[in-house]
This record gives structure tokens, C-alpha cells and sequence, in this order.
């Protein structure tokens, strides 16, 4: 198998981000194999590694599952990398990873591909809720938007360019500094088909960050900056506004709504999900049961996302 994984390597070096991501943690799984093949001294085996990747939205959270779960369960590794969630459902219907973090649904393309080159198609486990929140500096004095004005904002063929066209009491003449994700992020696509729509397209300058908390750090920075990331990311020097459906509509905030114990009425709500290939090995589907308990629902809550059921 170590020899597969090697020849895979050299096939994938000239290849694209997505595939040099792929490679890193195929760099870890030769590591990972070699481990879990060989005895302990003592001759126990040593312990088995679940390798996963995907969402940067749902990475804080998904190391927090690993590091409880590696206390409880000594003999289980779990080694949680990010990259997006297009390129954990890659590298997980590519049979690189055991486990892909998304906080979009998969394609039918992405399944066609597993059950082409696999025979077996990825199964998805919703493992939490969470709201796509829109950060402001902390000194704008706007407090909500309506999904109009933010497909204005952020669309192609949007209007709105300057914080005046909203707000003429509080900004001069000044442009918006528009702070959006990168295509592979599952919190994009949510985004774009919820706000603009599945045909739309984004404002040609944008400035695109990577990870959710990169977009939260660079709007803190701008008092002109907007952005959208998830409600997990927010930090002292950035406000986050309340959404309507229509301006006719109530402006909802996310974190009442949070504080209900569901996200069903705001607007840009979603389920995060942990995909596998076909049916989990066991020590994988023991691993995601541990992380539908209770104990793992409240590192959920603990994260600042909203559990899949109750807790008490």
C-alpha cells in the first residue's frame, strides 16, 4: 500500500492547489500507514489514525472533537486538515481521506466521480447548524441589510458601491471594501446561491481571504470592509448586522436566533456535515456516534455553533 501512495505522490506533483493539498495529506498517510502497521512493544497494535479535511469553517470545531475524543479513546488518532470543503469532498472521493468536513451539500458530479472510481457513494452526516453571518467594522453605524442590498453589494451587477448609497448620515463619498471567501469554500457557495443565486456572480474586485477567520480579521482592520463568514469567527473589533429577507421584512439577528436553539428563520442558516465514502469503517462510524452524543454536541455549542438536538 506504502508503495501505491508513493507512486500516487509522484503522478500528483505537477498538479494544482487542490491536488498539492491532496498530496500533503497523502505525505501524512504514508506516515500514518507505517504507524498503524506496526506492534508496540508490549505486542498490542499501535493505534489507528482517521484522517480528514475539508471546511475551514468547521476545522476549529473539528479539532476540538479530535483533541476530547483522543483523551477518551487513547488507541484512535483523529488528524483534522482544512483547505475548504470542495477540497475535502476531493480528496474524499479521490479515497484520499476517510472523513470530508463540508458545510455545503455534494454535488451529483462529485458523487458520480465515487461511484465511477469506487463503486460506493458518499454518505452524509449533518453534525451541526450554523448561521452565515455579515461583519462590519464596529464603528459602522449600519445595522442591518436586506438580502437585496447585500446581493447589490457583492453581486457583478450590483449598484450599491459606497456606504452613502445606504447610510448619508454616516459616511462621506466612500467605496465599500468588499471581503469575500475563495471558490472552494463551502461558506462561498452558501452564500452565492442564497444572496445572488446559483447563476449570479460575484463583484469582479473583491478581496478574497481564504479562511473564515482571515475574512474576520481584515474586516476588524477597515471601517469601510464587509464580509461574510461564519457566527463562530466574531471578534471585538467587528459588529455583525442583522438580515431581512425584504426590507419589508424584520431584520433578524443570528445570535438571538442562536440563543432559541435554531437558525430556521435566518436567512443564511446551513447544515455542517462530515461526508465518508460508502459505509464508515468502525472505528470511523464509532468515532462519528461519539460525535452525535451528547459529549460532542456540546463541544458544538461550546464552538458557538447549534447542536442537532437537545442537550438536557
Amino acid at each position: 500500500m506504502i508503495n501505491r501512495i508513493r507512486q500516487q505522490i509522484r503522478v500528483k506533483i505537477n498538479c494544482n492547489f487542490t491536488s498539492f493539498f491532496r498530496l500533503f495529506v497523502l505525505l501524512g498517510l504514508i506516515h500514518g500507514t507505517i504507524g498503524c502497521s506496526q506492534k508496540k512493544a508490549d505486542g498490542k497494535a499501535s493505534e489507528k489514525m482517521i484522517i480528514c479535511s475539508g471546511s475551514e469553517t468547521m476545522k476549529k470545531l473539528s479539532e476540538s472533537w479530535s483533541k476530547a475524543y483522543k483523551i477518551q479513546k487513547q488507541n484512535i488518532s483523529v488528524e483534522v486538515y482544512g483547505g475548504g470543503s470542495g477540497i475535502g469532498l476531493s480528496s474524499l472521493i479521490h479515497g484520499d481521506v476517510d472523513m470530508a468536513n463540508s458545510s455545503r451539500k455534494i454535488t451529483p458530479e462529485e458523487i458520480q466521480y465515487a461511484k465511477e472510481h469506487f463503486d460506493k457513494e458518499p454518505q452524509d452526516i449533518v453534525v451541526a447548524y450554523d448561521a452565515v453571518v455579515i461583519y462590519v467594522h464596529k464603528s459602522n453605524p449600519i445595522d442591518e441589510l436586506s438580502l437585496g442590498e447585500l446581493a447589490e453589494i457583492f453581486g457583478k451587477e450590483g449598484e450599491i458601491t459606497k456606504w452613502a448609497q445606504i447610510d448619508t448620515a454616516g459616511f462621506r463619498d466612500e467605496e465599500i471594501m468588499v471581503i469575500n471567501r475563495q471558490p472552494n469554500s463551502g461558506t462561498y457557495q452558501t452564500f452565492k446561491n442564497v444572496v445572488l443565486g446559483t447563476k449570479a456572480a460575484f463583484r469582479t474586485i473583491t478581496y478574497e481571504k481564504q479562511t473564515a477567520q482571515e475574512v474576520v480579521e481584515m474586516v476588524s482592520r477597515d471601517s469601510l470592509a464587509i464580509g461574510y463568514s461564519g457566527i463562530a469567527f466574531a471578534n471585538e473589533g467587528v459588529k455583525i448586522l442583522k438580515i431581512s429577507r425584504t426590507r419589508d421584512d424584520e431584520a433578524l439577528d443570528p445570535i438571538v436566533e442562536l440563543s432559541k436553539s435554531g437558525l430556521s428563520m435566518y436567512p443564511i442558516s446551513r447544515p455542517l456535515y462530515i461526508y465518508t465514502l460508502g459505509k464508515p469503517e468502525k472505528h470511523i462510524q464509532k468515532y462519528i456516534n461519539w460525535i452525535l452524543s451528547k459529549s460532542g454536541q456540546r463541544l458544538v455549542k461550546e464552538q458557538g455553533y447549534v447542536p442537532i438536538g437537545q442537550l438536557d
